[in-house]
């Protein structure tokens, strides 16, 4: 599997994520067109192409919002890394 190293944190290269992963970051990177920050629920109520568990979702949600990944948490809502003041 490729890895990447970006900052401090190794995360897999787009081409070899978990399809949960990609659809978790494309149903945040969609809702983010529209200047609305999701819910953990909301983003497993979004996904696209996959299907996974409510835990699932939360996993992969987990592996984007380490420091340095493409996603932001923060009150209870998840929105692309730099889009925190949609919440």
């Amino acid at each position: 599997m490729s890895m990447t190293q970006t900052s401090a944190c190794p995360t897999l290269a787009p081409e070899m994520a978990v399809p949960i992963d990609r659809a978790a970051l494309r149903a945040v990177a969609y809702a983010d067109v529209f200047d609305y920050p999701l819910e953990a629920a909301e983003v497993h109520r979004y996904l696209h192409g996959v299907a996974a568990t409510p835990e699932e979702t939360a996993m992969a949600l987990a592996r984007h919002t380490v420091p340095g990944g493409p996603l932001s948490y923060r009150d209870g809502f998840y929105t692309l890394r730099g889009r925190e003041g949609l919440v």
